[in-house]
């Protein structure tokens, strides 16, 4: 018996080191959970060690891969990021040497491997910095609602998601000015329409308005034309802090609205209730953000 029990152990070993050094997909796992939306986790994973990383592969605001070059290994990184619920997301990391595979398997085993250790502080370093975006803004999705329609002046303009604010300090100007020859009054708060969102660069083309309370006859010209943003269906949120990162509320509304199985049909537009020139505590800032629904 104890020689049957020994051979079946020796067969058990000999497997699992055959699973563990050949088959096994991955040297380790490292896993989070945070209340960041998967979409703000995946911009800020994007960066993840910039100094020694390489996007190998990205799925947006869903999954990514890194290849890592550390001093003791090139590594290959996967990370996924999984909505729990509205308000919670797990973060699962897989990582594997690309070389010499075997060696650091063998020295994770005895636990002597130095580049686990370094991706574990850095991930540690990564959650702490999402953490501390609640210092930053704030998003509260409110759920299902209508968003306003407008007639407006619009300047049409693109730039990287984080830029947006930039463009539109830098062009509010001609608005202002548009408005000022016309007299004209707004009827309402600034917005901005995303017209085209390239979720694969973090682009975006967006019109920067001016809601008018009559459009008939005003004229368009080389930069400013006049629109009408009709009413629609949608799922909306409420953001305050610093405009430059009012793009969380979308990602955050793209989770509400996968978690709750709505159909988003259209990009997402922010009503400015503050204005940033008059200054203040940015923090306090406000904006209504939609995303179109069915």
């Amino acid at each position: 018996m104890l020689k049957k029990f020994s051979f079946g152990l020796v067969v058990l070993l000999t497997l699992a080191g055959i699973w563990y050094f050949f088959i096994k997909s991955y040297d380790y796992k490292i896993s989070f959970q945070t209340t960041a939306a998967p979409g703000s986790i995946y911009l800020r994973a994007l960066h993840f060690m910039p100094d020694r990383s390489k996007v190998l592969d990205r799925f947006p605001y869903e999954s990514l891969v890194h290849r890592i070059d550390l001093a003791e290994a090139a590594l290959k990184m996967n990370w996924q990021f999984i909505p729990m619920n509205d308000s919670v997301t797990r973060v699962e990391t897989t990582t594997k040497t690309i070389e010499n595979n075997f060696l650091e398997r063998l020295k994770l085993l005895v636990g002597r491997s130095d580049s686990k250790k370094r991706i574990a502080e850095d991930l540690k370093t990564f959650r702490d910095l999402l953490e501390k975006d609640v210092d930053l803004f704030d998003v509260e999705v409110m759920g299902k609602a209508l968003l306003p329609g407008a007639d407006c002046a619009c300047i049409t303009l693109e730039s990287p998601m984080e830029e947006k604010a930039t463009g539109m300090m830098q062009n509010i100007g001609l608005l202002q000015e548009y408005m000022k020859q016309h007299n004209l009054d707004l009827e309402g708060y600034p917005r901005v329409q995303v017209t085209k969102w390239d979720t694969s660069r973090d682009h975006i083309n967006f019109d920067f308005c001016f809601p008018l309370a009559g459009s008939a006859d005003l004229p368009n010209t080389s930069f400013i034309r006049i629109r009408k943003i009709q009413p629609q269906k949608a799922l909306k949120a409420v953001f305050r802090g610093n405009y430059i990162f009012s793009h969380h509320a979308w990602l955050q509304l793209l989770n509400y609205a996968e978690m709750h199985g709505y159909e988003i049909v259209g990009n997402p537009m922010e009503i400015f209730i503050d204005n940033p020139e008059l200054g203040g505590n940015s923090r306090q800032w406000e904006a209504e953000v939609f995303l179109p629904v069915r």
